[in-house]
């Protein structure tokens, strides 16, 4: 079964959340400089022990051509911004470390997830503001010229992570080419767990029939066919505007919401995957897949996101 998984929201989810420092904040009416044999270009790694969406955004600034002065403040402002994040990503663990508990035993409770979740989202809002400054400061660096490389980059890099491929070594996942990680992440979990013949057929009927619930009413909602493709269109045109000698950072908060908002509405939709899910599985299972969200935990992931 394809569970409808694909999208380009995370292009603009990652440019929401790339990094600002305090400390290298540029004028608005900075100059692009000349590429001379005094200001050389080159291509080299860059926050290669970031984490999350840094590390994407920092892995696309990786390849495009860059001054030495221009990536030692890429660097330093990649490495603060994973310090950021860091710091703020205990709401999210606590949050997912009370959902493996809950996996565990084998019931849901909302009510008592709740107050978790508004606290992460709090998490990440409270660092919006300087990752929405964040971009104004890259776009500052960066000439026209690199913009443009960054963008196209920042897309290549997130769809491998959508397919899979920093999960396998650089090699597709087990979906194929246009596989999302998810789906690779969802097979592996299954043969964790050893699920049995007839679980997933029960599984694949129930995701069946939530999807249905969720496309109910002619796509309506975030995550229906419309509120999917009103989305793409979004992403792509934020992802674009970043080439603009004009873009404004906040116009990205304005037009696409939060990036703490879609991760906790993707936190919600897999509460919503694991009330329909843990009917099926043994006492066993449970505590395996509990203890996969742990691992989520410490690692600050979002189970199942990128």
């Amino acid at each position: 079964m394809k569970l409808p998984l694909r999208s380009f929201a995370p292009f603009a989810f990652v440019l929401a959340l790339a990094p600002v420092s305090a400390s290298l904040v540029a004028c608005s009416g900075a100059t692009e400089q000349p590429h001379t044999s005094a200001s050389a270009v080159t291509k080299a790694p860059l926050g290669e022990t970031t984490h999350g969406a840094v590390h994407v955004v920092g892995a696309a600034l990786g390849d495009v051509a860059l001054r030495a002065d221009q990536r030692a403040k890429l660097e330093t402002i990649l490495k603060d911004a994973d310090a950021r994040h860091a710091s703020s990503s205990g709401p999210r663990k606590e949050l997912v470390l009370a959902f493996a508990d809950q996996v565990e035993r084998g019931s849901i409770d909302r009510a008592a997830l709740a107050p978790k979740i508004d606290a992460a989202k709090a998490g990440g809002q409270k660092v919006r503001p300087e990752d929405l400054a964040a971009l104004d400061q890259v776009h500052a660096i960066l000439d026209k010229e690199q913009r443009a490389a960054f963008v196209d980059a920042l897309e290549d890099h997130i769809k491998d992570a959508w397919r899979g491929k920093r999960a396998h070594g650089g090699k597709e996942g087990h979906g194929g080419k246009d596989a999302p990680a998810g789906m690779w992440r969802m097979k592996q979990m299954a043969e964790r767990l050893q699920l049995t013949d007839a679980q997933k057929d029960q599984i694949k009927e129930k995701m069946k029939a939530q999807h249905a619930a969720h496309e109910k009413g002619g796509g309506k909602g975030e995550h229906g066919k419309r509120g999917r493709h009103g989305g793409l269109r979004q992403a792509k045109q934020a992802l674009e505007s970043f080439k603009n000698d004009d873009f404004k950072a906040q116009s990205l908060g304005d037009a696409l919401g939060g990036g703490a908002d879609k991760g906790s509405a993707h936190l919600t939709r897999m509460i919503d995957v694991a009330e329909a899910v843990l009917p099926v599985l043994t006492p066993e299972q449970r505590k395996i897949a509990a203890e996969e969200l742990r691992g989520f935990a410490a690692r600050g992931d979002v189970p199942g996101e990128r």
